[in-house]
């Protein structure tokens, strides 16, 4: 069993980002949006509804008047900068941006963060 698991982790590892992390895969509108309307930005989905995609508050509401009871998942826009170079943990005066979608694996998640890395 482990032996499968080691040798197939980077499959394994694929289909969770995309499934959890959603990986590349987050569009920058809502995908769902009338086009008489301007396009929000995609910040829902529901776990029990067939399309698990991301989709912006108006059209889950919209979506949802049949289901109330459905479980609405909330992506919450964090946008974190890990300053390396600087041991003290103070923020660099001239940061040289690094990878803008480095995945970190936590034992709490997969996470996307974004670097950079120390001018001075």
């Amino acid at each position: 069993p482990m032996r499968t698991f080691v040798a197939n982790r980077e499959n394994y590892l694929a289909v969770q980002m995309i499934l959890k992390g959603r990986g590349d895969h987050i569009p920058l509108t809502c995908p769902t949006c009338p086009p008489d309307r301007e396009p929000l930005e995609p910040t829902y989905r529901c776990i029990d509804c067939f399309y698990t995609g991301l989709i912006c508050q108006d059209c889950c509401v919209e979506d949802h008047r049949a289901n109330p009871l459905h479980r609405i998942q909330v992506r919450v826009i964090v946008v974190l900068f890990v300053q390396l170079g600087h041991l003290d943990g103070s923020t660099c005066p001239s940061p040289v941006p690094g990878p803008s979608k480095m995945i970190v694996i936590h034992t709490n998640g997969i996470h996307r963060v974004r670097m950079n890395y120390c001018g001075c």
